[in-house]
């Protein structure tokens, strides 16, 4: 038995030295490489500068979506007033019943006008609020290439 003890030490011992060599030594550590503060300082304003920009062109696009919207709406209840234009010109006035139904069209056509008149007044007002929104965005946009410029040039001396 005493052989087989000093035989697994023998063999515990190998495998001790086996996992010295098997393990990373200091030499083999690579630094990793910095950035320099410049570059850390351009990384963020650029990311921040990204998103302004990203914002104010998502703005643009829903002002062009609410115009788009307008004109379609605009669109459709012109083709309406057409249509009741049509049928009134067809109803026989001489008739109790087609001349009440005649100033029911009509009362119809007067509310969609009032209709119209309100989607464009409701257009103005919501583009009014984006543009409001984008001058902000544009003005915040504005400072941070400004402070951007200003970084740069205490950073190149």
């Amino acid at each position: 038995m005493a052989k087989k003890d000093i035989l697994e030490g023998f063999i515990s011992d190998l495998d001790m030295d086996q996992k010295k060599h098997d393990r990373p030594s200091l030499k083999d550590y690579v630094p990793i490489p910095t950035k320099k503060n410049e570059d850390i300082f351009g990384d963020i304003q650029q990311g921040s500068m990204a998103s302004l920009k990203e914002t104010k062109r998502e703005i643009d696009e829903l002002i062009e979506e609410r115009l788009r919207l307008t004109k379609e709406i605009t669109n459709d209840v012109d083709k309406i007033i057409s249509q009741i234009n049509t049928m009134n010109l067809s109803v026989n006035i001489s008739d109790p019943t087609a001349m009440m139904e005649k100033l029911n069209l009509l009362k119809k056509k007067a509310e969609l006008e009032e209709m119209k008149v309100n989607e464009k007044l409701n257009c103005w007002r919501d583009i009014a609020d984006l543009k409001k929104e984008l001058r902000e965005w544009s003005k915040e946009l504005m400072e941070k290439e400004s402070e951007k410029n200003m970084l740069d040039k205490i950073l190149e001396e």
